[in-house]
């Protein structure tokens, strides 16, 4: 290595330390600013939650007009927010390459108006060092970049905006960086095929294609400058043939053709039951089609000796003459108020510190592309009818027509073409919000589209990154907030100039909105046992203990069970959906403490009752007492008649008093609770006195002084 060899080695080591150096500056900064702008899209989403209104129905109003304006500031706010974040990160990366490979490629050019040689580094972006005004690095696609590929060393030039500027160029270098470390580098002239661009080229290209599209350029701007083709063909080493080919015609690549049919000598007499393997296959749902290895051995049981690849090749033509006429689809177009998608995903969520999976119904109107969304425990026919009331309510009304899958809850059975019997209770539904059920062809997802591309966008736009909440009423808040958000940033696919809101508020008239709620259960009947239990889904129930041994009659809504004896309700209790539990009214025990209050001890009812704390405080203070499990039954049966409110007042007066005990708190209770009524008493003409005695103190006198009173009277 000579002297000069050496001092550009440093050099060179150097300038890609400072590089290096600057772009792990600029990605520090750079991370610390979308630190702050995660922070700032957190605090502007809770500002939204906290402050905007949410009530659908008030942003759909006239006056809810000043609210629908503050929802769209904060939206805007977001949404900038958002799109600053995501610019900063696609930075973020850019630098990380830098850093591992800053530049491949320098050129020494000198303008015409300059006196020195400037050093241009070309990389796979661009690095500028703001504060000293300095440019580092030059990205491969910007006008001074294209020196490098059109111009060998001498007098050259480029297109800018400003107008075409000419200069020469002095030294051409090509570098190979890998992880940040300067393995070798070396100077060349165009006769070296430069790879560094051809990695940097379109990933959809061969790189075989690649050169050849880089030798087409390189012989198209030698004839343009006028050389021979003999000497292109000798200074690209090419044939004469293929140089005139070029200057011949007007393509910028050559593709190779197969001109003869590709024959399948192996296969043979195989072919006839491969194909017929195929088309089997292909009427088969994705999930259960066999692999190519699975038909390989297949056909090899039965005879067949030739390769796998042989099978593969065959496989793969016959699913590509196939799938355009399979896969070919028909444009939908929708009138307003015409339809309306439904569909089920599942999703997977944080639930009171619980990671799990949830039933999510979506629900998307077709002309507007107005969509909503609401999560549910699971995919009942009651859990369906409640999104369907809550579609209803969120958009004002419903269509005339819903397009659905075929699943079990809605469809009983599938007739041919599209007959299909419906669930009984759907039908009233449909009956009842006067729209008309329409299921899909089996395995035909495409007629709904909409509502399936729905799903996919929700995933990735809402979903992600995974939601927490403390509960699934506050996760179907969030997300009936965020469908506002999306239909007001949204653009309409058919209506660009318009966000979907715009065109779902020109759709609206055309619902059909009902004033009286569906009411949307199901319905199932239990024998209640002698505890007073009726087990339902894998969950206790209670009920009143005078209907212990009856039949039971359970209305099954989306989130509470209604219980009921000859259309009477008698019981109602939040729908528990955990296996096992207990869901008990110590209320319905009451009674039975007459009989057995010794149940106060140990009953479960009553373990996790939620009481008032000076009840809570009397039950500890009376069981110093024998017969406290007593006491306090008879304290705790007056709750049904005076309320747990008034019982607990009548409690804290009793240990004000530090008088504890049934009879005290009994009393109590009944002077907060009763007036009391001064009895009328009629008094008989006979005992009425005719003269009204006058009030005399000075017979006390007379008694003082030790004289009988007789004969102070006398």
């Amino acid at each position: 290595m000579t002297k000069n060899d050496r001092s550009e080695l440093v050099f060179e080591d150097q300038r890609l330390r400072q590089t290096i150096c600057l772009a792990k500056s600029q990605l520090e900064q750079a991370k610390l600013n979308n630190e702050g702008n995660r922070s700032e899209i957190s605090s502007l989403q809770q500002e939204m939650r906290d402050d905007a209104p949410h009530a659908v129905s008030g942003l759909w109003d006239s006056d809810g007009f000043e609210g629908l304006v503050a929802l769209n500031q904060y939206v805007s706010s977001i949404m900038n927010k958002m799109a600053e974040y995501e610019a900063t990160e696609n930075r973020i990366g850019l630098l990380k390459r830098l850093i591992a490979s800053p530049y491949f490629a320098r050129i020494d050019f000198k303008f015409d108006t300059a006196y020195a040689f400037e050093k241009i580094y070309i990389g796979r972006s661009s690095l500028k060092d703001d504060t000293a005004g300095k440019m580092f690095v030059y990205d491969w696609r910007s006008p001074i970049a294209g020196l490098f590929y059109r111009f060998t060393t001498g007098a050259a030039f480029y297109e800018a905006p400003a107008g075409k500027i000419e200069g020469s160029i002095g030294l051409k270098r090509q570098y190979e960086i890998k992880n940040g470390v300067l393995e070798y580098f070396f100077d060349a002239d165009v006769q070296i095929i430069d790879e560094f661009l051809r990695k940097l080229l379109s990933q959809n290209a061969s790189a075989k294609l690649k050169t050849i599209v880089e030798t087409i350029q390189k012989v198209r701007l030698a004839l343009e400058k006028g050389e021979s083709q003999r000497s292109i063909a000798k200074k690209y080493r090419l044939s004469r043939k293929t140089v005139g080919k070029i200057a011949s015609c007007e393509e910028t690549e050559f593709k190779y053709t197969r001109r003869k049919e590709i024959q399948h000598p192996a296969l043979g007499s195989f072919i006839e039951r491969l194909n017929e393997i195929l088309r089997q296959e292909a009427d088969l749902p994705t999930k259960r089609r066999r692999t190519v290895k699975k038909i390989h051995e297949e056909l090899q049981r039965e005879g067949y000796s030739g390769s796998y690849d042989t099978v593969r090749r065959y496989t793969a033509a016959w699913k590509e003459e196939h799938r355009n006429r399979k896969n070919a689809y028909v444009p939908l177009l929708f009138a307003k108020g015409e339809a309306f998608q439904f569909d089920w995903s599942e999703e997977i969520v944080e639930i009171g510190g619980f990671v799990r999976k949830i039933n999510v119904a979506q629900v998307r109107l077709c002309y507007s592309r107005m969509r909503f969304c609401v999560a549910f425990e699971r995919q009942e026919l009651a859990m369906l009818m409640e999104a369907h009331i809550r579609a209803h309510n969120f958009f004002g009304g419903l269509c005339e027509r819903g397009i659905y899958d075929n699943p079990k809850t809605i469809v009983q059975e599938i007739g041919p073409g599209k007959e299909r019997e419906y669930n009984k209770r759907f039908l009233q539904l449909s009956s009842h919000y006067l729209f008309e059920p329409c299921a899909c062809t089996p395995a035909a997802g495409w007629e709904k589209g909409q509502v399936e591309n729905q799903v996919s966008t929700n995933r990735t736009s809402v979903f992600v990154p995974r939601l927490k909440f403390d509960n699934v009423a506050e996760l179907n808040a969030h997300l009936e907030e965020q469908m506002l958000v999306l239909a007001h940033t949204s653009r309409h696919p058919e209506f660009q100039e318009r966000s979907v809101f715009e065109v779902f508020e020109e759709e609206k008239p055309y619902l059909r909105r009902q004033k009286t709620p569906f009411s949307g259960y199901t319905t199932a009947e239990r024998r209640a046992g002698v505890q007073c239990i009726v087990r339902f889904d894998n969950n206790n129930y209670s009920v009143p203990c005078d209907y212990a041994g009856k039949l039971i009659s359970i209305r099954i809504f989306a989130e509470r069970l209604v219980f009921a004896v000859d259309g009477k309700t008698v019981a109602e209790h939040a729908r528990g959906f955990e296996k096992g539990r207990y869901i008990l009214d110590p209320l319905h025990y009451l009674p039975l403490l007459d009989r057995k209050p010794g149940a106060l001890r140990n009953g479960r009812p009553f373990l996790d009752w939620e009481l008032p704390v000076p009840v809570r405080k009397v039950w500890t203070a009376l069981q110093r007492y024998p017969d406290w499990d007593r006491q306090m039954s008879t304290i705790l049966s007056m709750v049904p008649r005076y309320g747990l409110e008034a019982v607990g007042i009548a409690c804290e007066m009793a240990l004000e008093d530090k008088a504890v005990s049934q009879s005290v708190i009994l009393n109590y209770l009944t002077r907060l609770t009763e007036e009391s009524q001064t009895a009328d008493i009629s008094v008989p003409d006979k005992l009425k006195i005719l003269e009204e005695p006058r009030s005399d103190c000075t017979v006390y006198d007379v008694l003082l002084r030790g004289q009988p009173c007789c004969a102070r009277v006398s």
